[in-house]
């Protein structure tokens, strides 16, 4: 049993490792392969058919590997090849005759330190300064704004080039959304919103006035209005009406400090965090009055998401990760502890994980029991902004400059 456990590691260690001889190293692999009746035949084919592919693919021998395997991410550009290998590593995961001869309940990836493959696909540069948001527009393409007072738009139709530079803001740029109508909304540090029209060119259509200081935080609502609402580090909270010239309807006090997050949650209430150490939970329906103040972070709070069971968590400058529950008074449940500032947080459709970017450059994956799965070094800076993109890709934006594409 302690053979078949060394000679799986020492396939899982070939292919995770950089090498000059690859080509001998995938045959060596292809021989130890061969090495036992307790894997079944089909599995066998299956994981033979993958290593002849993979050893016939250039990028696969001379790009694959020009990674960092300490790190649990190789980089290519091959997607076909990188799909071969997650079905790799895939297959002998998920094999339950291989796992049920390993006499404990670890999968084969953990006895050998690869408990994850994330591959970076793209490097997108062209800023000139801190990359502070991201997102996705409906059409695929991914809008980013800067410290270099720029937004972008991104074409990953035609490898990520960049197609438009808007540049009316006079100062950094924090925060970019897309309007039902299709419109973009982007906030800055020059105190006011600007509208934009794709359909136009990007032309600018209305500046919103009425912050006094930087506008952090941008989001649609689903009300009358489908109002624009805006955080700012004047403390306020402020609702626009887009179907009346954007007009101000509403300006949310409570706050002490800068409001550096919101979002809508499922039952419509609206959640801000702040430079106050709170998270304050506000009522549309009674004329956005604020029904909670949550307390327990012991810094900045820099980020909330709803997760997709329902409880609420937010990103702080303590570097904890806190989860809270909107049943319960939302009393805190748990609290993850990061080693560094969460800037942003997202939860994968797909497996439910979330996924943290913090000061120090790393982008953490969280399970349902909020173990971290997987740590990436994947920026040499602050990660300010993570987004889902479609097909299950990742984009982090980063103080280092550059947007990054994860697969």
């Amino acid at each position: 049993m302690a053979n078949l456990k060394l000679k799986i590691k020492y396939i899982i260690d070939i292919l995770t490792n950089t090498s000059n001889e690859l080509d001998k190293n995938l045959q060596e692999v292809q021989e130890e392969i061969n090495f036992n009746t307790l894997i079944t035949k089909t599995l066998y084919r299956k994981l033979t058919n993958d290593l002849e592919i993979l050893s016939k693919s250039k990028e696969f021998n001379y790009d694959f590997f020009s990674s960092i395997p300490k790190n649990n991410f190789l980089v290519s550009r091959d997607i076909k090849t990188l799909d071969i290998f997650k079905s790799f590593i895939g297959r002998l995961k998920r094999s339950e005759e291989i796992n049920r001869n390993f006499e404990c309940e670890r999968s084969i990836l953990e006895l050998t330190n690869v408990t994850d493959i994330i591959f970076n696909l793209f490097t997108l540069n062209g800023h000139g300064n801190v990359v502070r948001c991201l997102m996705e527009l409906r059409d695929g393409r991914i809008a980013s704004g800067s410290s270099d007072k720029t937004i972008k738009i991104w074409d990953p139709k035609d490898n990520y080039k960049c197609t438009h530079t808007l540049n009316l803001h006079t100062y950094r740029v924090w925060t970019i959304i897309e309007l039902d109508d299709g419109q973009l909304a982007s906030g800055s540090r020059d105190n006011t919103i600007r509208i934009w029209n794709p359909r136009d060119n990007f032309n600018c259509t209305h500046i919103l006035k009425g912050h006094s200081d930087d506008v952090f935080c941008l989001i649609q609502i689903k009300d009358k209005n489908a109002s624009l609402v805006s955080s700012s580090r004047d403390k306020t909270i402020k609702i626009w009406n887009p179907r009346d010239n954007f007009n101000c309807t509403h300006t949310l006090i409570g706050h002490s400090y800068g409001v550096r997050s919101i979002i809508q949650m499922k039952n419509g209430y609206i959640a801000s965090g702040s430079g106050d150490k709170t998270i304050k939970i506000w009522d549309p329906l009674e004329n956005f009055e604020c029904i909670y103040t949550i307390l327990g972070h012991s810094n900045s709070v820099y980020c909330l998401i709803q997760l997709q069971n329902g409880l609420l968590a937010s990103g702080s400058r303590d570097f904890s990760i806190k989860i809270w529950d909107p049943e319960n008074n939302y009393i805190c449940i748990h609290t993850i502890n990061v080693k560094s500032t969460v800037y942003s947080l997202i939860q994968q459709e797909e497996d439910g994980k979330i996924v943290s970017g913090s000061d120090d450059g790393t982008i953490k994956f969280w399970d349902e029991d909020y173990n971290c799965t997987l740590t990436l070094k994947a920026h040499n800076d602050s990660i300010f902004s993570l987004i889902q993109l479609k097909e299950g890709r990742l984009g982090s934006a980063s103080s280092d400059k550059t947007i990054k594409i994860w697969s």
